[in-house]
This record gives structure tokens, C-alpha cells and sequence, in this order.
């Protein structure tokens, strides 16, 4: 009985089975390239698996086009203090803790310093207040830049809560820019809780994309300053990070989505006129609370606005905004296109019925098989690149593939098999079988 019924049974086997193993894999990938067209001048990469829980999505980035990001990050500005309200100015370690302690009255308890905070001299009280108001920030970010050294130095601890095992990045680590220390002395990153990232790599040139992720020794990746504001913003840990050199950064399993390169730097241009809303440290001391809008940018930036600062750091300063509304707003400047699977049934129904077709047409031999077989390849892939086209619907088209695939080597075989003898040919082996031996 199952001999019987062999042919039918293999053929389902290989459309089911296609149909559970293929989503997902490079063939099916490569099939998605194909049905895919990007412009020119965009950037663009796909997620998903292609499973009906996850299908694919085209997202497309225009390069160096697209409407002004929505969400304007809170700038506090740190600056030459005009009417001397604080105690010094620069700010000191005691008046650091005097902004920290009113952004958190205010409500503005998500805090991100863009900028290190170090001193030549300052004294241990001083430095304990700071402490205590870090300390009582319940999310905060800090900040340095780092370089590359002859003699490196061990990976500070807010770095390393803030890192990325390098096993869990998705390409060629080894085109990370490479860093081993601060570079700059006694900067202060917070104690318990806090994470730290990147400024800028001393040791890199500067260019117009930022880095987003820095190799810091044989395993670990450390993060920049900008997306770990991002992070903050979505409230997302380190470890929800999805990282695909080449392709994107994402913040959690769907999105959103950072396109970077195979280098780890940001991968689309920002526009340079988008502002935050600024707000000087001075106006922290007098602002009301009730006020106060609960539905500002979180976290806060703290921005150094400092007349003194080094044009490294000021042109820094300058992209902080606009760099970290980018990152927290990433689709603005392009379009996400979801290839979406029919229902469940209807795929089966369907691969049901070419089953039931390719198994009537092994059994039939009305046609040459090449034929049928060239038919079915032409009239699945012509439907699946209109239905990509016009609908965005994603059909079983491997694995129906396959089951005429299956057909073929099935025919193949049968007709290599029966392959009938010319009569010419049949004769002289015929005479010989029943001329008697002498």
C-alpha cells in the first residue's frame, strides 16, 4: 500500500517539509533580494525570518532626504554662567550636584552627560556630593573619549555594563575601530548603575558618520554616547541590543532600526538643523515643577556650551541633538515595507492542490515532462514576483518550487527507466536469445 503510494507521499513530504525549513534561510533570502529593488540612492536592509510570526520587512533609508525628525531631545545647556549664579565657572563638582538635584525635582529623573566630567583639582567633599546625586539618578548616562594606546588599560566598569559581548555581533568584528583607554585622565562615569559610552575614538579620523560601537579588547564591543541616549529614550538594556555589521542596530527584537555599516558607524545622513529644546542651567534653580512639562525628551542631555570648550568637542556638542533625535526617530527619513504570508490554511490549501497537480501529471504522461516542469517554474515565480510587487504578500514560492523540482527527479528517473527500444535495436537481441546453442 505505501509502495503505491509512494510518489504521493514524497511529494508532500518535500513541500512540508520546505515549507517548515525554508523561511529564513539564504536561499529564501536571496529570493528576497531578487523580488526586492531599492532606489539608488537609499540605504536599505531587511528583518524578519519570513515565518507567518515574523515576516519580512524591507526598511529603505534616502540618503540625505527626509522630513525633520519629530522628536526634539532636552538639551540642558551648560554654559559661562553670565550672572554667576553657581558657584563657579566652569561649573564645579558642587554645582553639577546642584543641577542633578533639581533635574530630578523637576521630574527629569533619566539623565545622559555628554561630556566628561573631570577636574584638575577639586577637593574629596566636593566629589562626595557629586557621587550622592549620581548615585540617586536612576538612569544615567556618562560619557569620555577614548583612544588607542601602546599599553592598554582594563575596560572601566560603566563601560562594560554598557558593552556588547563581541560572539553576539553578527559580522566582521575585526573592522571595529579598535580602542584600549580613556583618553583623558580621572573622568568620573558614575558608580553602580550607570553606563558609559564613547564620545569620540582619538585615534580615528574624524568623518561625517559617527561611530556607534568600538572594539575594546578580544571580546567585548563598547557603545557611543549617542545610542546609549537612545537607549535610555526606548528604555532598553545593552543586552536587548541586535547588532548586524553591515546592515543594522536594533534596539530591541522589533526595532526601531539603525542603519550602520560594516565599520559600526552610522550609516545615513543626519540633517544639521534640527534644535532641541534648550534649556539653560541657571533656569534649573528657579523652574517651577508644576510648570515643568512631564512630556519633555527623556533623558535629559546635558550639553557643554562652554566658550572655552576645543572645536573637537564643540562641533560634538553641536550634533548632539540632532544625532540623537535621528537615533531615536531612525524611520523618518525612509519607509519600512512588510512582506506579509497569507494565512496558515490557505498556504497549506495551496501547496496541497500543486502536490495533488504534480502527482496527476506523473501518473498521466500526457505531456513531456519537461514541459510540465518548465510551465509550473515559469507560472510559480511569475506569480510570486506579482503578488511581491503588488501586494507585498510573500507566497510559499520555494517550496512549491521543490515539489516540481521533486517531480522532475521523479520523472527523470521513471523515464530512464522505461526508456522503450526501437524495434530495429530489439531484434538482433531477441534472435539471439532464442537461436539454440550449437
Amino acid at each position: 500500500m505505501i509502495r503505491r503510494h509512494y510518489t504521493l507521499l514524497l511529494l508532500v513530504a518535500v513541500a512540508f517539509i520546505g515549507f517548515a525549513v525554508i523561511p529564513g534561510c539564504f536561499p529564501d533570502r536571496v529570493l528576497l533580494s531578487l523580488s526586492t529593488f531599492a532606489a539608488k540612492d537609499s540605504r536599505s536592509f531587511f528583518t524578519g525570518d519570513g515565518s507567518q510570526a515574523s515576516p519580512y520587512r524591507l526598511h529603505t533609508f534616502g540618503l540625505g532626504i527626509g522630513k525633520t525628525p519629530e522628536k526634539k531631545p532636552t538639551i540642558i545647556s551648560i554654559n559661562d554662567d553670565p550672572d554667576q549664579v553657581f558657584q563657579a565657572s566652569p561649573p564645579s563638582p558642587v554645582d553639577f550636584a546642584i543641577i542633578l538635584r533639581n533635574l530630578k525635582r523637576l521630574g527629569m529623573d533619566r539623565v545622559a552627560i555628554s561630556f566628561p566630567l573631570t577636574w584638575e583639582e577639586t577637593d574629596a567633599i566636593s566629589l562626595a556630593a557629586l557621587d550622592r546625586q549620581l548615585d540617586a539618578i536612576p538612569a544615567l548616562a556618562t560619557a569620555a573619549p577614548l583612544s588607542r594606546g601602546a599599553v592598554p588599560s582594563p575596560i572601566p566598569p560603566a563601560f562594560r555594563r554598557a558593552s556588547v559581548p563581541l560572539s553576539e555581533i553578527r559580522g566582521n568584528t575585526e573592522l571595529l575601530p579598535a580602542v584600549n583607554r580613556i583618553a583623558i585622565p580621572n573622568a568620573i562615569l558614575g558608580n553602580k548603575t550607570s553606563l558609559a559610552g564613547f564620545t569620540r575614538i582619538e585615534s580615528e579620523p574624524e568623518g561625517a558618520s559617527p561611530y556607534l560601537l568600538a572594539r575594546w579588547g578580544e571580546d567585548h564591543a563598547v557603545l557611543s554616547f549617542v545610542l546609549i541616549a537612545a537607549m535610555d529614550h526606548y528604555q532598553i538594556p545593552p543586552s536587548a541590543l541586535q547588532i548586524r555589521l553591515g546592515e543594522f542596530i536594533s534596539l530591541s527584537a522589533r526595532g526601531p532600526f539603525i542603519p550602520i555599516d560594516e565599520y559600526g558607524r552610522l550609516d545615513f545622513s543626519i540633517p544639521t538643523d534640527t534644535p532641541g529644546d534648550s534649556i539653560a542651567m541657571e533656569s534649573l534653580l528657579r523652574m517651577d515643577e508644576s510648570k515643568h512639562n512631564k512630556n519633555n525628551f527623556l533623558p535629559a542631555i546635558l550639553r557643554s556650551d562652554l566658550s572655552a570648550t576645543e572645536d573637537a568637542s564643540a562641533a560634538y556638542a553641536k550634533s548632539l541633538a540632532p544625532t540623537i533625535a535621528a537615533l531615536c526617530d531612525p524611520t523618518y527619513a525612509g519607509d519600512v515595507r512588510t512582506f506579509r504570508r497569507l494565512p496558515l490554511a490557505v498556504e497549506i490549501f495551496l501547496l496541497l492542490s500543486l502536490v495533488s497537480l504534480a502527482y496527476g501529471l506523473f501518473h498521466s504522461r500526457k505531456h513531456p515532462w519537461k514541459a510540465d516542469v518548465a510551465a509550473a517554474v515559469v507560472g510559480i515565480s511569475g506569480t510570486h514576483f506579482i503578488a511581491v510587487a503588488t501586494t507585498s504578500t510573500w507566497l510559499p514560492t520555494l517550496p512549491a518550487l521543490l515539489i516540481f523540482v521533486t517531480y522532475a527527479a521523479l520523472s527523470f528517473r521513471a523515464a530512464k527507466k522505461f526508456t522503450p527500444v526501437s524495434p530495429h535495436e530489439a531484434t538482433p537481441t531477441i534472435l539471439k536469445e532464442i537461436t539454440p546453442k550449437q
